[in-house]
């Protein structure tokens, strides 16, 4: 199991699965997987590497996958609704899931993935 209560490994299911049931709560629609969230993980690899990284430039990358919303215009009014939003960050051992939040998509949304690299400051020498 995992010792940090705050990340999870996405090798880790039931420890994935835990922290999307708690921050999912009772919702039952518009919610992430817990092998949505491992595939994520392999999905922001063949990304980075893909832009010429290699595994240990990868530590500090941040991936976030957000649900797809409601697909009929008319649902919910057309005001949209609560979909589960994922953030996975690429630490020296793997991926690990960081964050679980529900956040408001419009209708027609598709599902949002994204992998960003953090910005390093270059200090030079006076």
């Amino acid at each position: 199991m995992n010792t940090n209560r705050n990340t999870a490994k996405v090798t880790d299911t039931p420890a994935v699965e835990a922290m999307l049931t708690a921050g999912e709560g009772r919702s039952t629609a518009f919610c992430v997987w817990a092998s949505e969230v491992a595939n994520t993980a392999k999905r922001a690899d063949k990304a980075l590497k893909a832009q010429g990284l290699l595994a240990r430039q990868r530590t500090g990358a941040v991936a976030t996958l957000t649900a797809a919303g409601p697909w009929a215009k008319s649902y919910n009014g057309g005001y949209g609704a609560k979909a589960t939003k994922v953030t996975l960050r690429r630490f020296h051992d793997g991926w690990r899931l960081t964050k679980v939040e529900r956040v408001h998509v419009r209708n027609k949304a598709s599902e949002q993935f994204t992998v960003a690299m953090p910005v390093v400051e270059e200090v030079s020498a006076a």
